[in-house]
């Protein structure tokens, strides 16, 4: 893993994704990126949809693939993770090119297919990525094989109740079920860019960062990625950093 950066504040972290997105597009004309969803990522998003609306970022070549997203839900579900960056992120930054995963029918050839569109592709230039209040990345809950690829997951109850806010009435329900990229799906990616604010992750962060690497904190396998990076607040991190500016903190590995 490469370093852990602390921040003072969420908008800090935000502005910090948004200048590495930067360096990204300068390095490649047609990135390949994954994108997460989340109130975490919400800032995040704020700060990269208003540099593109003043001419900062220029987004529209992007090659966005899904992450995961809740299994049986069509492009029609309000509540789907798909819906929820067209409206945060997709639509307000001109990126057309996104590709979905096979959520509505997850066959065993549909999910083999969306592994060979990523391939195709070259590979994921940034995966961009939260972590769970159970450690989970993507939707890789606790206990995930190391070298899992995209499949069809069973959600832990934490991360159901997590996400009920997000269904309304007329959903009538909360997906038991979800599609995923692998952690070995994930940790392909050149660049891997982990996001943590607030106090309620300074827990589950210490452990994935200063823990055992396993398959129970799925989210500190990314240590084992040599150009892996945490980005996070202080609240997060659970402590201040010494000084108002970005820093770079102890250099981890597994």
């Amino acid at each position: 893993m490469k370093s852990l950066r602390i921040f003072d504040t969420p908008t800090e972290v935000a502005g910090a994704v948004a200048d590495r997105l930067a360096e990204v597009l300068a390095q490649h004309p047609r990135p390949v990126i994954t994108f997460p969803t989340g109130s975490t990522m919400l800032p995040v998003y704020r700060e990269i949809v208003a540099r593109s609306q003043t001419g900062q970022l220029d987004l529209r070549g992007v090659q966005g693939i899904q992450l995961d997203e809740y299994a049986g839900v069509d492009d029609h579900t309000e509540a789907s993770f798909r819906a929820w960056l067209h409206e945060h992120l997709l639509a307000p930054t001109g990126i057309t090119a996104f590709h979905t995963l096979p959520a509505h029918d997850p066959t065993p050839a549909a999910l083999a297919s969306y592994e060979q569109v990523i391939a195709s592709y070259g590979g994921v230039d940034l995966a961009i990525l939260g972590i769970g209040g159970n450690g989970h990345i993507a939707f890789n809950e606790p206990g995930s094989p190391a070298d899992s690829r995209t499949r069809v997951v069973e959600l832990d109850r934490r991360t159901r109740q997590a996400n009920e806010r997000y269904w309304t009435d007329s959903d009538a329900f909360v997906p038991t079920r979800a599609v995923t990229q692998g952690i070995g799906t994930i940790l392909e990616a050149r660049e891997v860019l982990l996001i943590a604010t607030g106090a309620e992750k300074a827990e589950i962060l210490h452990e994935a960062l200063h823990g055992p690497v396993s398959e129970h904190v799925p989210a500190s396998l990314i240590r084992s990625h040599p150009h892996a990076e945490v980005l996070a607040d202080a609240a997060a991190a659970g402590r201040q950093p010494s000084d108002s500016s970005a820093r770079e903190s102890d250099r981890l590995s597994a």
